[in-house]
């Protein structure tokens, strides 16, 4: 039984050391992955926290960008809203007293009012970018229809109207007064959508 004893701890033995070897070796083996695995873990955080750190630069100059397109908006459909009014108070006075104006006022505010359209024909054109397709729509009907009046020779032809055909002469104007009418609507309800 003795031999049967020593038989059992002398194979017991080199099986324990292997074990213990091998669990060495793991640990080992293990404590130096885990030293990588750190390593990789900090290397991605500061790749992870470059891209993030670039990403936000990325997003606030975007941002920055978005916002002055938007401010360079406002100050068009501000800047819109005022020649139109501008036109459209113009157009009024120009037309309401017209059987009463004597020829030489008529004159005066025909050419302001000229010069008014021309101005705002020439600004809407510089800044088309900026409006959307339906006010973009709008505006251009109002141009097209006042340059009709105005190249129709509309303006030329009020000395050959005599007083009693005033009519005659308001009506495109009339229907040029609603458009900028909606018009002024259309800018106050874009201005208002684009403030939130």
């Amino acid at each position: 039984m003795e031999d049967y004893q020593n038989l059992i701890i002398h194979s017991l033995i080199p099986s324990l050391i292997a074990l213990i070897v091998s669990l060495i070796i793991k640990g080992s083996i293990k404590n130096s992955f885990d030293k990588k695995l750190e390593e990789l873990k900090k290397e991605h955080s500061k790749e992870i926290s470059q891209f993030q750190t670039e990403l936000t630069h990325l997003k606030s100059k975007e941002n920055f960008k978005f916002t002055k397109l938007h401010q360079k908006r406002f100050e068009v459909l501000e800047k819109t809203y005022v020649y139109i009014t501008e036109n459209y108070d113009l157009i009024q006075r120009f037309v309401s007293p017209f059987s009463q104006l004597p020829e030489t006022e008529r004159e005066i505010k025909s050419i302001h009012l000229v010069k008014s359209h021309i101005e705002f024909k020439n600004y809407f054109k510089s800044k088309l970018i900026y409006f959307d397709d339906s006010t973009e729509k709008m505006i251009q009907d109002y141009i097209n229809s006042w340059d009709t009046i105005y190249f129709d020779n509309e303006i030329d032809r009020v000395n050959e109207i005599q007083k009693a055909d005033v009519d005659y002469f308001t009506i495109p104007y009339s229907v040029t007064e609603n458009k900028l009418l909606q018009i002024k609507h259309q800018l106050k309800m874009k201005f208002r959508e684009l403030l939130g």
